[in-house]
């Protein structure tokens, strides 16, 4: 290795992204990102944390090299702690001590007590691509775009249309394993010649695009465009869409309903929806309480 890519390999690992734990892991051949993320998070789905906490210019990994693989940590808070000295150690940026504050105990304004167990949630850097939203960004790591809203705020972002390409999005994650049964890195099979393995096959999500570009109408405030978009998308989706795809349009159904006060219309869509997702949980944090009251009464009748 020349000086030169020494020196820049430095340089890129000084500037990795921050994280509040952190495990190592060496590829087994045939192994794909998909496969070390079920190991660590118990959801193959999470591959792409691994992948831009890397910083790999794609899902192609190669037998024998190391990965870091970011997970939640704990902090036992000690006298002395303050959340500025916090968020810089784990997050690498004490003016981001509010934030930290948010996400591990519930409030911006919360105090620190002795004894007190926090969940420091990872910071991941994600740059924006070409024609990248944060409804995508959201989507991408928290397999939803419900969050592009907290991501803006988050960033201090004013008006999400006027980001470019290269932006540097920071995603926080509180969410990341390992499972219980994970206690250690597993053990690494001998070293082989590096083949590269090749990239996990993608789901297959025909209507991703028109739903993308719907959701982001919506998300710009054209509401009357997005409703026609989704609306011309419902029976194909629901017909022939993936599950995912199906809970997308579902939801943002809701959210257009709600936001012209057609009631019906938007409870019917909010069955449908729980019929798709019974489970369906959403962070209050992020859905305006407008659309919440709605569904509570959709709920009672």
């Amino acid at each position: 290795m020349t000086s030169f890519a020494l020196l820049l390999q430095l340089l890129l690992l000084a500037a990795a992204p921050a994280a509040a734990g952190e495990l190592t892991h060496r590829v087994a051949p045939n192994e794909t990102l998909g496969d070390i993320s079920q190991t660590y998070y118990g959801d193959a789905g999470r591959a792409d944390v691994i992948r831009f906490y890397n910083g790999l210019a794609s899902s192609v990994i190669r037998a024998g090299s190391e990965l870091r693989v970011p997970v939640v940590d704990e902090h036992s808070v000690v006298a002395g702690d303050s959340w500025s000295a916090l968020a810089l150690r784990y997050w690498g940026d004490a003016s981001l001590h509010r934030r930290l504050a948010e996400q591990s105990a519930g409030s911006a304004d919360a105090r620190l007590r002795v004894g007190e167990k926090l969940r420091i949630g990872v910071l991941l850097t994600y740059p924006l691509g070409s024609g990248d939203t944060l409804a995508a960004v959201s989507r991408r790591f928290y397999g939803h775009p419900g969050r592009a809203v907290a991501l803006a705020r988050f960033n201090h972002v004013k008006d999400p249309r006027r980001l470019r390409a290269g932006f540097k999005v920071r995603v926080p994650l509180t969410d990341l394993g390992p499972p219980p049964e994970v206690a250690a890195p597993p053990a690494a099979e001998p070293a082989t010649p590096e083949v590269a393995s090749p990239p996990p096959e993608p789901e297959s999500h025909r209507f991703e695009e028109p739903l993308r570009r719907a959701t982001n109408t919506y998300l710009d405030g054209r509401y009357a465009q997005a409703l026609e978009e989704l609306e011309e998308l419902r029976p194909q989706v629901l017909a022939k869409g993936s599950r995912a795809e199906q809970v997308l349009l579902l939801q943002h159904l809701v959210f257009v309903y709600t936001a012209f006060e057609q009631v019906n219309a938007a409870c019917d869509s909010y069955r449908a929806l729980r019929q798709v997702d019974p489970e369906l949980d959403w962070d209050r944090d992020l859905v305006s309480p407008k659309i919440l009251h709605l569904v509570a009464k959709c709920e009672r009748g």
